[in-house]
Protein backbone atom coordinates (compact mmCIF):
# COMPACT_ATOMS: atom_id res chain seq x y z
CA UNK A 1 0.00 0.00 0.00
CA UNK A 2 1.47 3.36 -1.02
CA UNK A 3 1.23 6.31 1.78
CA UNK A 4 1.17 10.10 1.20
CA UNK A 5 4.11 10.74 3.60
CA UNK A 6 3.67 14.49 2.86
CA UNK A 7 0.72 16.02 1.33
CA UNK A 8 2.11 19.25 0.42
CA UNK A 9 5.35 18.31 -1.38
CA UNK A 10 3.85 14.78 -2.48
CA UNK A 11 6.24 12.27 -1.20
CA UNK A 12 5.12 8.66 -1.45
CA UNK A 13 6.50 5.81 -0.96
CA UNK A 14 4.87 2.24 -1.23
CA UNK A 15 3.50 0.11 -3.40
CA UNK A 16 0.54 0.29 -5.42
CA UNK A 17 -0.46 -2.47 -7.62
CA UNK A 18 2.65 -3.44 -9.24
CA UNK A 19 4.50 -0.02 -9.25
CA UNK A 20 6.62 0.84 -6.74
CA UNK A 21 7.21 4.19 -5.36
CA UNK A 22 10.72 5.49 -3.22
CA UNK A 23 11.76 8.69 -2.24
CA UNK A 24 16.12 9.52 -2.45
CA UNK A 25 16.86 12.76 -1.77
CA UNK A 26 13.76 14.69 -1.62
CA UNK A 27 12.44 13.30 -5.36
CA UNK A 28 9.95 10.95 -6.31
CA UNK A 29 11.16 7.90 -7.79
CA UNK A 30 8.73 4.75 -9.81
CA UNK A 31 9.62 1.58 -10.45
CA UNK A 32 7.47 -1.37 -11.96
CA UNK A 33 7.38 -4.68 -10.59
CA UNK A 34 8.68 -7.84 -12.49
CA UNK A 35 6.08 -10.05 -13.64
CA UNK A 36 5.67 -12.99 -12.69
CA UNK A 37 8.63 -15.52 -13.84
CA UNK A 38 7.15 -18.47 -15.94
CA UNK A 39 9.05 -21.17 -17.12
CA UNK A 40 9.25 -22.14 -20.71
CA UNK A 41 7.53 -25.28 -21.90
CA UNK A 42 9.43 -25.00 -25.46
CA UNK A 43 10.66 -27.94 -26.86
CA UNK A 44 14.04 -26.68 -27.39
CA UNK A 45 14.18 -25.59 -23.69
CA UNK A 46 13.26 -28.86 -22.46
CA UNK A 47 15.94 -30.28 -24.34
CA UNK A 48 18.54 -27.50 -22.80
CA UNK A 49 17.14 -27.84 -19.73
CA UNK A 50 17.77 -31.97 -19.64
CA UNK A 51 21.41 -31.95 -21.47
CA UNK A 52 22.21 -29.16 -18.85
CA UNK A 53 21.60 -31.43 -16.28
CA UNK A 54 22.96 -34.12 -17.71
CA UNK A 55 26.11 -32.31 -18.40
CA UNK A 56 26.09 -31.32 -14.98
CA UNK A 57 26.39 -34.78 -13.53
CA UNK A 58 29.09 -35.91 -16.05
CA UNK A 59 31.17 -33.34 -15.87
CA UNK A 60 31.28 -33.83 -11.62
CA UNK A 61 31.68 -37.20 -11.99
CA UNK A 62 34.57 -37.44 -14.62
CA UNK A 63 36.32 -33.85 -12.54
CA UNK A 64 36.28 -36.27 -9.28
CA UNK A 65 38.63 -38.89 -10.79
CA UNK A 66 41.97 -36.78 -9.91
CA UNK A 67 43.90 -38.58 -12.49
CA UNK A 68 41.52 -37.23 -15.41
CA UNK A 69 41.29 -33.67 -14.25
CA UNK A 70 44.74 -33.58 -13.72
CA UNK A 71 44.97 -35.02 -17.88
CA UNK A 72 42.28 -32.38 -18.02
CA UNK A 73 44.13 -29.52 -16.88
CA UNK A 74 47.44 -29.85 -18.52
CA UNK A 75 45.64 -31.05 -21.67
CA UNK A 76 43.22 -28.14 -22.46
CA UNK A 77 44.36 -25.05 -24.35
CA UNK A 78 41.35 -22.84 -22.94
CA UNK A 79 41.60 -21.07 -20.10
CA UNK A 80 38.48 -23.01 -18.50
CA UNK A 81 39.21 -24.89 -15.77
CA UNK A 82 38.86 -28.61 -16.00
CA UNK A 83 35.47 -28.72 -14.99
CA UNK A 84 34.65 -25.66 -17.31
CA UNK A 85 35.30 -27.72 -20.03
CA UNK A 86 33.67 -30.57 -19.43
CA UNK A 87 30.71 -28.64 -18.88
CA UNK A 88 30.90 -26.72 -21.87
CA UNK A 89 31.97 -29.43 -24.38
CA UNK A 90 29.41 -31.90 -22.94
CA UNK A 91 26.62 -29.11 -23.12
CA UNK A 92 27.33 -29.09 -27.31
CA UNK A 93 27.88 -33.20 -27.31
CA UNK A 94 25.27 -34.40 -25.59
CA UNK A 95 22.20 -31.77 -26.71
CA UNK A 96 19.34 -33.62 -28.00
CA UNK A 97 21.03 -36.88 -26.67
CA UNK A 98 19.30 -39.25 -23.98
CA UNK A 99 23.12 -41.14 -23.21
CA UNK A 100 26.69 -40.42 -22.57
CA UNK A 101 27.41 -42.73 -25.80
CA UNK A 102 30.55 -41.41 -27.75
CA UNK A 103 31.85 -38.73 -25.31
CA UNK A 104 35.32 -38.43 -24.33
CA UNK A 105 36.55 -38.35 -20.77
CA UNK A 106 39.81 -37.27 -21.37
CA UNK A 107 41.60 -34.79 -23.78
CA UNK A 108 42.85 -35.61 -27.07
CA UNK A 109 45.92 -37.48 -28.43
CA UNK A 110 45.90 -40.24 -26.33
CA UNK A 111 47.37 -43.67 -26.94
CA UNK A 112 44.88 -46.32 -29.16
CA UNK A 113 43.63 -49.65 -27.30
CA UNK A 114 41.40 -51.98 -28.52
CA UNK A 115 38.88 -53.74 -26.79
CA UNK A 116 39.01 -57.76 -26.97
CA UNK A 117 36.36 -58.58 -24.66
CA UNK A 118 33.80 -56.93 -22.14
CA UNK A 119 32.11 -59.11 -19.48
CA UNK A 120 29.61 -58.16 -16.86
CA UNK A 121 27.40 -60.27 -14.68
CA UNK A 122 25.98 -58.08 -12.05
CA UNK A 123 28.89 -57.81 -9.71
CA UNK A 124 32.10 -58.15 -11.67
CA UNK A 125 33.09 -56.27 -14.70
CA UNK A 126 36.07 -57.01 -16.54
CA UNK A 127 37.59 -55.47 -19.71
CA UNK A 128 40.06 -57.61 -21.94
CA UNK A 129 42.58 -55.40 -23.93
CA UNK A 130 44.16 -56.49 -27.21
CA UNK A 131 47.97 -56.10 -27.03
CA UNK A 132 49.07 -52.13 -27.01
CA UNK A 133 50.88 -51.63 -30.23
CA UNK A 134 53.69 -50.05 -30.98
CA UNK A 135 52.52 -47.00 -31.82
CA UNK A 136 51.16 -46.44 -28.22
CA UNK A 137 54.56 -45.61 -27.38
CA UNK A 138 54.49 -47.25 -24.11
CA UNK A 139 58.06 -46.97 -22.35
CA UNK A 140 57.83 -49.83 -20.33
CA UNK A 141 60.82 -49.28 -18.87
CA UNK A 142 59.30 -46.05 -17.17
CA UNK A 143 55.42 -47.09 -17.20
CA UNK A 144 54.95 -49.77 -14.89
CA UNK A 145 51.42 -50.44 -13.97
CA UNK A 146 47.87 -49.78 -15.74
CA UNK A 147 44.73 -49.30 -14.48
CA UNK A 148 41.37 -48.82 -16.55
CA UNK A 149 39.14 -45.70 -15.03
CA UNK A 150 34.95 -46.30 -16.27
CA UNK A 151 32.37 -43.48 -15.88
CA UNK A 152 29.12 -45.66 -16.45
CA UNK A 153 25.59 -44.11 -17.50
CA UNK A 154 22.93 -46.66 -16.73
CA UNK A 155 19.99 -45.91 -18.68
CA UNK A 156 16.71 -47.19 -19.18
CA UNK A 157 15.15 -47.83 -16.19
CA UNK A 158 12.77 -50.46 -15.05
CA UNK A 159 9.82 -48.42 -13.82
CA UNK A 160 8.79 -45.22 -14.32
CA UNK A 161 9.25 -44.03 -10.85
CA UNK A 162 13.32 -44.55 -11.19
CA UNK A 163 15.58 -41.93 -12.24
CA UNK A 164 15.88 -41.85 -16.22
CA UNK A 165 19.48 -41.95 -15.28
CA UNK A 166 22.66 -42.78 -12.93
CA UNK A 167 25.90 -41.75 -12.98
CA UNK A 168 28.26 -44.20 -11.12
CA UNK A 169 32.79 -44.42 -11.59
CA UNK A 170 34.70 -47.79 -11.25
CA UNK A 171 38.43 -48.04 -11.12
CA UNK A 172 40.26 -51.64 -11.46
CA UNK A 173 43.00 -52.63 -9.48
CA UNK A 174 46.83 -51.79 -11.03
CA UNK A 175 47.95 -54.34 -12.61
CA UNK A 176 51.73 -55.34 -13.65
CA UNK A 177 51.41 -56.78 -17.65
CA UNK A 178 53.69 -56.75 -20.88
CA UNK A 179 52.47 -54.41 -23.89
CA UNK A 180 52.82 -58.05 -25.88
CA UNK A 181 49.97 -59.70 -23.88
CA UNK A 182 46.45 -59.01 -23.43
CA UNK A 183 45.44 -56.95 -20.14
CA UNK A 184 42.50 -57.84 -18.64
CA UNK A 185 40.65 -55.16 -15.83
CA UNK A 186 38.73 -56.35 -13.32
CA UNK A 187 35.97 -54.40 -11.14
CA UNK A 188 34.21 -55.28 -8.04
CA UNK A 189 30.91 -53.20 -7.48
CA UNK A 190 30.04 -52.53 -4.26
CA UNK A 191 26.40 -53.29 -2.75
CA UNK A 192 25.22 -49.55 -3.42
CA UNK A 193 26.76 -49.71 -7.38
CA UNK A 194 24.77 -53.02 -7.64
CA UNK A 195 21.64 -52.38 -6.37
CA UNK A 196 22.03 -49.05 -8.13
CA UNK A 197 22.63 -51.01 -11.73
CA UNK A 198 19.95 -53.53 -11.15
CA UNK A 199 17.15 -50.84 -11.36
CA UNK A 200 18.24 -50.27 -15.48
CA UNK A 201 18.95 -51.97 -18.09
CA UNK A 202 21.54 -50.61 -20.40
CA UNK A 203 24.84 -49.49 -18.90
CA UNK A 204 26.96 -46.82 -21.12
CA UNK A 205 30.31 -47.30 -20.55
CA UNK A 206 33.68 -44.50 -21.29
CA UNK A 207 36.68 -45.80 -20.13
CA UNK A 208 40.55 -45.07 -20.36
CA UNK A 209 43.55 -47.03 -19.37
CA UNK A 210 46.40 -44.55 -17.61
CA UNK A 211 49.82 -45.89 -17.40
CA UNK A 212 52.11 -44.92 -13.97
CA UNK A 213 55.52 -45.22 -13.12
CA UNK A 214 56.55 -47.79 -9.92
CA UNK A 215 55.67 -44.76 -7.55
CA UNK A 216 51.97 -44.71 -8.94
CA UNK A 217 52.40 -41.39 -10.73
CA UNK A 218 50.30 -41.11 -13.79
CA UNK A 219 51.68 -40.64 -16.90
CA UNK A 220 50.14 -41.56 -19.87
CA UNK A 221 46.50 -41.66 -20.90
CA UNK A 222 44.41 -43.67 -23.67
CA UNK A 223 41.60 -42.24 -25.84
CA UNK A 224 38.60 -43.30 -24.49
CA UNK A 225 37.38 -46.86 -24.93
CA UNK A 226 33.38 -46.91 -25.58
CA UNK A 227 31.29 -50.00 -24.22
CA UNK A 228 27.56 -50.21 -24.45
CA UNK A 229 26.15 -53.62 -22.46
CA UNK A 230 22.78 -54.49 -22.21
CA UNK A 231 21.69 -56.38 -19.19
CA UNK A 232 20.53 -60.59 -19.97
Amino acid sequence: MAELKNRFFGEVTGAFGDVVYRVRKGKNFTARKPKQYKKQQTEQYIKRTNTFRMSIKLSSMINSVPELHNFLKTGIVTNQSPYEYLLSRSMKGLFNKSSIERFPITPEKGFGVEIDETLFDGKLLTFRIKPLLSSSMIDTSIEKKFKLISIIQAIEPNTEIDAPYSFLKLQSESIVSSVEDNLEFTMNLSTADKQLMELYNTYVINSTIITYDENDNPLKYSNTIYTTIQKT
